[in-house]
């Protein structure tokens, strides 16, 4: 991310969380940064994209934090251990922030709710990487029905420390939700039960799942080349909408992707899934 661009994320990070989303204005937000405010809207469009940008950079970080903790350790139980720690870490860490954004009625429009979608692709893509890395094919059956449990346990012990943080021993729930899903999975895969969900929805497609991630990494690492990474994969996203989607397009696209380090990795997995 640019330095600029970097210091006005911070200073509304600090501003919504003291003041509010709707209370702050746009100048307070350039003055805390010490920029010109023609160079907040040489980034962000308004405040909800903004909101849109703290979560990218927000992302950005809890990626790197998850990623070093889940080189500690080759046991799968006890890296989306570490993951959960560093997760409820960071929750504590922007406490203000986040009751600031579920206090406050941010106006939700159409590119907002796409947003929101690519939020809980993200939470569950990555609850569903770490939990068929432990359980396997074994799992597969009754998974989307594992995530929704999984969510709503890390949704409510969240909901909790927001009101009530002293109550609850925070280093103790790593451990404690990895025991759960534990019984969970154990349970459903000796017992065969049948689960309500039965097919696999529509936001969890796991080409839209990739595409997401790569536009988040194009946001939160690319430095450089960001609008023409933007572009491509508008493009692909628009191709893949097409009854016949034409090959030979995706593949220039994906090959434009792949020039670019940041996201190379992404963009390969995502030519796999397509099979170009």
């Amino acid at each position: 991310m640019q330095e600029k661009k970097i210091e006005i994320i911070k200073a509304s990070i600090d501003l919504f969380a003291e003041k509010g989303f709707h209370v702050t204005s746009v100048q307070e937000i350039v003055d805390r940064a010490n920029v010109a405010k023609g160079s907040f809207y040489n980034y962000f469009t308004s405040k909800n994209d903004l909101i849109r940008a703290i979560y990218d950079f927000y992302f950005a970080v809890l990626e790197e934090a998850m990623t070093e903790q889940a080189t500690q350790t080759e046991d799968p139980k006890q890296q989306f251990q570490n993951q959960l720690a560093v997760f409820f870490e960071f929750f504590l860490n922007n406490k203000p922030l986040i009751k600031m954004i579920m206090k406050e009625q941010i106006p939700i429009d159409r590119d907002m709710e796409t947003f929101m979608t690519e939020m809980k692709q993200q939470h569950y893509d990555w609850l569903n990487q770490n939990i068929q890395r432990i359980y396997g094919s074994e799992v597969e059956p009754y998974i989307y029905d594992v995530l929704v449990i999984v969510d709503g346990m890390l949704q409510s012990y969240n909901n909790w420390i927001l009101v009530d943080e002293e109550s609850i021993d925070v280093d103790q729930l790593p451990k404690f939700i990895i025991n759960r899903i534990e019984t969970l999975c154990e349970q459903l895969i000796n017992e065969k039960e049948a689960t309500p969900i039965k097919q696999k929805p529509d936001f969890l497609d796991d080409q839209l799942v990739i595409l997401t991630r790569i536009r988040q990494k194009v946001f939160s690492v690319m430095s450089r080349n960001q609008n023409k990474a933007l572009e491509a994969l508008s493009a692909i996203d628009k191709e893949l909408k097409k009854e016949e989607p034409e090959r030979i397009v995706l593949d220039s696209l994906l090959m434009n992707l792949e020039t670019y380090s940041e996201i190379r990795k992404d963009a390969r997995h995502l030519r796999t899934k397509l099979n170009v």
